[in-house]
């Protein structure tokens, strides 16, 4: 049973109720939070080698290419939306979204290794032993960032506290 109002029906009336405002306002704030918090990595740009393949990739320098580079590195930089998709340990196809650094001690033979990221670890850097095995892996999620950087953990506290700012203004307001 619909209620009326002067006649009309709330749909009618081009009036939201005190509820589906307040509903709008959470659904526009979650949205927002996790548009902030989620990384924006579609299109990222990392270096991709391995260096028991190629000797030269332990040297690349952190950071995109410079325009117009000739340095031989540049045959190692890789749009990873373009990397082909993976299954992750779920099950679900996913897109590689960020950049993977892992250096590996195997039998006192050092390599390194550079990626495109499918899978994240709930911290950007590890290290594992098995032995004779040592791995440190590192994630970021900038244009030639693998080496890791710290910048992606800041960057998420700031965008997590500006997001809660605008819950709190968008509720009073």
């Amino acid at each position: 049973m619909v209620s009326k109002v002067n006649g009309s029906s709330p749909s009618q009336s081009g009036k939201c109720s005190l509820t589906s405002s307040l509903s709008w306002r959470m659904i526009c704030s979650l949205s927002i939070i996790a548009l902030a918090i989620l990384p924006v990595a579609y299109g990222i740009h990392c270096w991709k080698c391995n260096s028991l393949i190629d000797g030269a990739c332990a040297d690349i320098p952190a950071g995109p290419p410079a325009a117009g580079s000739t340095s031989g590195y540049d045959k190692y930089y890789v749009d990873c939306s373009r990397e082909p998709s993976k299954q992750n340990s779920s099950g679900a196809v996913v897109q590689a979204t960020f950049c993977r650094l892992i250096h590996q001690m195997i039998d006192e033979k050092e390599s390194v290794v550079r990626s495109c990221g499918y899978e994240r670890s709930h911290r950007d850097c590890y290290q594992t032993a098995n032995p004779p095995t040592k791995t440190t892996v590192c994630q970021c999620d900038t244009d030639g960032c693998n080496p890791a950087s710290t910048v992606s953990t800041s960057t998420a506290l700031i965008a997590t506290m500006m997001s809660f700012a605008l819950v709190m203004f968008l509720q009073f307001n």
